[in-house]
Formats: C-alpha cells, sequence, structure tokens
C-alpha cells in the first residue's frame, strides 16, 4: 500500500542518514573536515564573526615555545609551536619554510602555527636569515636540514611522521633540500605551494615583466614585483666573483644598466649578467 511504502521510504531514509552520521561523525573524518574549514575561516577572513564555533569542540591546547637550532654559520632562532602531549605519545610534526618575508612581522605565519598545533601538528617556524634580507644561497638550504633534524630530535615528536611545509622561494628551497642525502630518506612529505621550478622560464618572465603563455609572450607582473626582481637580481649578483658583484651594483645603483669602462673588465659571466639586467627583451633573455 502507499503507506507501507511511506514507512519504508522514511525507514530507509533515516537508516542512510544514521550511518552517514556514523562515519562522519564518530569517526576522524568530522575531525579534519572541522579543522580544515575552521583554518580556512580564520586564515583568510580573520576577524570575522560566527556563531557556531565548532572548532572549540576539537582544538587541542598548544604552547609555543621559543627555541635555538645549532647552525651554521650560526645558530637559528625558531618558534616551536607544540600541542600538548600525553605520556608516551608522540606528534607528527612539520617545518614551516615561508617565502621572503620578516616571519616576526608576518602575521600569517602565527596564524599557520597556531592552526597545525590546534589540530595535533607540532610546528616548528625558523627565522632564515637570508630570506629575511630578501636573498637565498646554499646557506638556506642547509639550514633547511638543520631544523628539520632538530625537530626530528625532540623527545615529543614522532621522528617517522616529520615533513616540511613550504611558501613561494622558499618552497624551491626546501625541495633542494629534501633531494639532499642528509635529510632525503627521512622526509614524510613535502608540502610545495607556488614553488619556482625552472629559472630558464622564470628569469625572462622577471626581467622582462612578461610570460610566455601556449608560445606567445603576455605581460605579466607578479605580486610585488620590485621585490621578486630584486632576489633574483641578488641571486645573480651572489654567483659572481666579489669584484664583479661590486661593480655591477655600482651601475645599478646609478640606474645606468650599459657596460661603462667601470663594467669593461668584468669576467665573462659577469657581462652575461649586464646584458641580463639590462635588457627587457623575453626572446634575448631565453638565449642568455
Amino acid at each position: 500500500s502507499k503507506k507501507l511504502a511511506t514507512r519504508v521510504l522514511i525507514i530507509t531514509f533515516l537508516a542512510f542518514a544514521i550511518g552517514f552520521l556514523w562515519v562522519y561523525v564518530f569517526t576522524p573524518a568530522l575531525k579534519t573536515g572541522v579543522l580544515l574549514s575552521e583554518f580556512a575561516k580564520e586564515f583568510f577572513q580573520p576577524g570575522s564573526m560566527f556563531i557556531l564555533q565548532p572548532l572549540q569542540l576539537f582544538a587541542e591546547e598548544y604552547q609555543v615555545q621559543k627555541v635555538t637550532i645549532p647552525s651554521s654559520p650560526e645558530p637559528l632562532q625558531a618558534d616551536l609551536y607544540l600541542p600538548q602531549v600525553k605520556e608516551g605519545t608522540r606528534r607528527p610534526a612539520t617545518v614551516m619554510v615561508y617565502g621572503i618575508t620578516d616571519p616576526e612581522a608576518d602575521a600569517r605565519l602565527a596564524k599557520f602555527g597556531q592552526m597545525f598545533a590546534r589540530a595535533g601538528i607540532a610546528v616548528l617556524i625558523p627565522r632564515f636569515p637570508e630570506l629575511e634580507q630578501g636573498t637565498f644561497t646554499e646557506q638556506t638550504v642547509r639550514q633547511i636540514e638543520d631544523s628539520f633534524l632538530f625537530l626530528r630530535e625532540q623527545p615529543s615528536i614522532d621522528p617517522g611522521k616529520v615533513g616540511l611545509t613550504s611558501f613561494c622561494v622558499g618552497a624551491s628551497l626546501a625541495i633542494v633540500a629534501a633531494e639532499n642525502d642528509r635529510i632525503g630518506k627521512d622526509v614524510a612529505y613535502i608540502y610545495a605551494m607556488a614553488p619556482y621550478f625552472d629559472l630558464r622560464t622564470l628569469g625572462p618572465a622577471i626581467f622582462s615583466s612578461q610570460q610566455k603563455i601556449e608560445g606567445s609572450w603576455r605581460a605579466w607582473s607578479p605580486e610585488q614585483y620590485d621585490r621578486a626582481r630584486a632576489i633574483f637580481q641578488n641571486a645573480l649578483l651572489q654567483a659572481l666573483p666579489p669584484a664583479d658583484a661590486e661593480a655591477i651594483q655600482g651601475a645599478l645603483t646609478r640606474q645606468d644598466y650599459v657596460a661603462t669602462d667601470n663594467l669593461a673588465s668584468l669576467s665573462p659571466d659577469g657581462k652575461v649578467v649586464v646584458r641580463i639586467l639590462s635588457t627587457r627583451s623575453p626572446e634575448e633573455l631565453e638565449q642568455l
């Protein structure tokens, strides 16, 4: 009858709903979903007001420790966001490798640390001197490795569940660090957001303000273009002999990019760098 069919339909629906709730409410899946949604809300909409705060149902207490990481040429200062650890247990963890920024002034890094820690994941945010100064060399790669090894050695951290979370220029450096024999076999994962993969394509784009899309060059200006150009300009100068770098830097200061008498004695590599910095032609930059 119609009544019987309706009852069967209602019972079926209720059974399905109960099963759905059992899977997604009484298992870690709900916790993960809530934490991710709350993370997005707090990170991308700071200061927003919501009547419901489901994160409070699942968030864990944490503490922030000031730590010193053995490294060279000098120890690194860092913040360790550490969830509460029950006796006999260890936490997964990640090293945060940011881009060109000041971690003390960038509130976004603190938010990342807080949200990961509230989700039960320890976060180490070192201060990388070169990245703070708008440059990078192999020194920063070694310091990423030192930070990773330091984090794995902490008694409250599970050494088999430590990875790298990285962004922008820092993501490129983190990928390089993770490939090195010193830590490569122990990195549980690497999360790299917006890394630079190939200087042969990035260089012409940065220095010409154009990018190649489907074979054609189109106008392009990344966020904070002047800063991005300065970063890669510094990287090129650091690869040169000191005398070359000083002469070219002087020409840049005078806004004179043409090889003058002072630049005539540059090494072949130095003269190539001058051409890179003085041309806006992406085709010419590709050839260099």
